[in-house]
């Protein structure tokens, strides 16, 4: 209400200037538009939590910021949502830690958001909240030892309540287990939708959820990292696309017989000196072609003789070039801006800070003077 006080004295300044005169036409638009932009600039703040006021949503210009301890409300129906009428205008979402559930229909239709973070305090996202978010390419899942919950996409059309329903997500970071159900229906047919191309699985993971990249034909290469010990059934049903698995546990990861439908000559990149382990577990019903790795680094994304380590990062990247000099280094970040730029002048070794960039899936792109050319997705922690 404080604003429209302010309005009121404003509109008395417009009726008359400081000799009592009436301001002209020109001045008293311009006045008013000030006023307006001011007043649509101001941050408006409500409660959201599933308490009450345990947790707030704050929204400054495009930016949405949830904070506070606890759950998140379920909306009954997307009008309930206090920010319905400006959904579509959100462009950031910030999810603050400390938040421990996402409710059914939170963002339903904010279809302004092209990235996401789930924080590693966040234990459950509720049916329908990212619902047509039909610009959202970027979902981060932090690390965390909590398991996330989500909505599953189910068959025959019944995966509509799914959390992440018509989400074009190309690029995924999967920091921790997950458990994925589906409403009214026992069969799943996607957790994150058909549009993933590139995922980057962490070593927080133990087991690859039920169904979590079912149907994903664009996946091209996944790594598997040394930590995941099950991957579950249809976890990689349908990736008809993949081209290369790296393995990189010693020990194969137990499977079931739905876990992969993909090509049996699929690549299955395994460490050194265990292929017969693999070719001696259930892997061996589904792959023909395994072949040893005895070169690079468990923690090393390797491409063209390039190296990056540690990966993910919160600070330092380390980028190895073998034998070849370095020229530069150029960061993007998920929509393809540069973020970081650095010349080298140090031979085969370069150590780059990015402490400073926001959490998020970049790729780095190193330019050897040799004309070699390497580009390599990282995750900033």
């Amino acid at each position: 209400m404080k604003q429209f006080k302010n309005l009121d004295k404003v509109m008395k300044k417009i009726n008359h200037s400081k000799n009592g005169t009436i301001l002209n036409v020109k001045q008293t638009f311009l006045v008013v538009a000030i006023t307006f932009m001011a007043i649509n600039t101001m941050a408006q703040t409500w409660n959201c939590g599933a308490n009450g006021n345990n947790l707030t949503a704050t929204l400054t210009g495009e930016t949405l910021t949830i904070s506070g301890i606890g759950d998140m409300i379920d909306y009954g129906t997307t009008t309930d949502r206090p920010w319905h009428t400006v959904c579509a205008t959100i462009t950031k979402l910030n999810i603050e830690n400390g938040v421990t559930s996402i409710g059914q229909r939170a963002f339903f239709d904010c279809t302004g958001l092209t990235s996401v973070i789930i924080p590693k305090s966040v234990t459950s996202i509720g049916q329908r909240a990212f619902y047509n978010c039909s610009a959202l390419k970027e979902l981060t899942i932090e690390d965390s030892d909590s398991e996330l919950s989500i909505i599953g996409i189910a068959f025959s059309g019944s995966g509509y309540p799914s959390s992440f329903y018509n989400c074009p997500i190309e690029t995924l970071y999967y920091g921790r287990n997950l458990s994925i159900s589906t409403i009214n229906n026992p069969n799943i047919e996607s957790a994150f939708g058909y549009s993933i191309k590139d995922v980057i699985i962490s070593n927080s993971v133990t087991a690859i959820a039920w169904g979590s990249f079912k149907g994903c034909s664009k996946l091209i290469s996944v790594t598997i990292p040394s930590s995941v010990v099950n991957i579950r059934n249809d976890a990689f049903w349908g990736c008809t696309g993949l081209d290369t698995l790296i393995c990189k546990a010693t020990t194969p990861p137990a499977i079931k017989e739905y876990t992969f439908g993909v090509p049996s000559t699929t690549k299955v990149i395994v460490p050194c000196h265990t292929s017969s382990a693999y070719q001696n577990s259930d892997w061996k019903n589904n792959f023909t072609n395994f072949i040893e790795d005895c070169a690079s680094g468990i923690n090393e994304i390797s491409q063209n003789g390039i190296s990056m380590y540690p990966n993910p990062t919160s600070g330092q990247l380390i980028i190895d070039n073998g034998q070849l000099t370095i020229k530069n280094v150029e960061i993007y970040d998920i929509v393809g801006q540069k973020v970081n730029y650095q010349l080298s002048t140090v031979n085969y070794q370069l150590s780059i800070d990015i402490s400073h960039l926001p959490k998020g899936i970049y790729n780095v792109k190193v330019v050897s003077v040799g004309g070699v050319i390497g580009n390599s997705k990282i995750v900033k922690q």
